[in-house]
């Protein structure tokens, strides 16, 4: 159960804490009023429940304390006699998608799915996915996670398949960023998109089917995927998603507008960072004056 780990310790985090000078939250955060509450609970022997300990939980999370801080607080809330539930989980498991916590983000789903008093929703998923995404390698185990979404009777949602577009645009994969969004729009996608090579074969029926153009991709997306087409070189593909704004009406004039000036920016730099290259090979290859001149007096 999640109680039982004793390997917390093992994980660690980069996730940046408020601090006061002798090391501690600082005594006006909403951590340290968290604490001296449940301290003043205990003190007065108030009984506490799990709701006491998801608030010192959400308040670690919004205090930006490490992994090892959220798994104290998960110890303390099973040593009081209460078990998690799903509002512990998924704010836990929030705090280990930002931090990009991938070590974390797994045992703490695993114990989840295990849990036989608690039901994962979608929103803990998504935070699993987004852990996974913001890894370098780990694209296939995010793209396979949409069959345990599936399997637990779920729908994945925007926020889900936003995330593994992000993580695709990411990775360098436009290619596999503008299969997802083309199944979204109800365009292609199945066995022929790069995208579902991505997952375990056994998985790969699965994944296809999870893909429902009920799941229109929103601006967040697009603004994502036309950035990257723009430094790919991928003009046309870009050209798509603005065409599709225009063609739907969702966001109108403003979205184009924006959509465009992105890709004009992106496209930009990206220009850029090609004459940059050139000029760095160049001179790479360019012999130094000293050089030279050892070169023609050994001639």
């Amino acid at each position: 159960t999640a109680g039982s780990s004793s390997s917390s310790s093992s994980y660690s985090s980069t996730t940046p804490r408020r601090y006061s000078r002798d090391g501690g939250p600082a005594p006006d955060s909403g951590l340290a009023r968290a604490r001296r509450v449940l301290e003043a609970m205990r003190a007065a022997g108030v009984d506490t429940t799990v709701v006491t300990y998801n608030t010192l939980i959400d308040a670690c999370v919004s205090a930006g304390e490490p992994t090892e801080a959220m798994f104290g607080v998960l110890s303390a809330l099973v040593a009081a006699g209460h078990r998690p539930d799903v509002v512990t989980y998924t704010t836990l498991l929030k705090h280990f998608s930002r931090a990009g916590d991938v070590v974390a983000a797994r045992w703490l789903m695993n114990e989840m799915e295990t849990d036989v008093s608690v039901r994962p929703d979608l929103s803990a998923y998504n935070c699993l996915i987004d852990a996974l995404t913001k890894k370098r390698g780990l694209m296939p185990e995010a793209v396979s996670t949409l069959a345990r979404v599936k399997a637990a009777g779920l729908r994945p949602d925007v926020g889900t398949y936003g995330a593994l577009v992000d993580g695709f645009v990411r990775a360098g994969e436009v290619d596999a960023a503008t299969a997802l969004y083309e199944a979204l729009c109800g365009r292609g996608g199945g066995s022929s998109g790069r995208l579902w090579f991505w997952g375990p074969k056994e998985a790969d029926e699965e994944v296809g089917r999870a893909v429902v153009p009920e799941v229109e991709p929103d601006a967040w997306m697009r603004a994502a995927l036309v950035g990257a087409c723009g430094r790919e070189g991928k003009l046309e593909a870009a050209e798509n998603v603005i065409a599709d704004v225009i063609e739907w009406g969702e966001g109108g004039p403003a979205e184009v507008a924006v959509l465009r000036a992105r890709l004009k920016r992106e496209t930009a730099e990206a220009a850029r960072t090609v004459r940059r290259r050139v000029n760095a090979d160049r001179n790479s290859n360019r012999p130094s004056r000293a050089a030279a001149a050892a070169a023609a007096a050994a001639e």
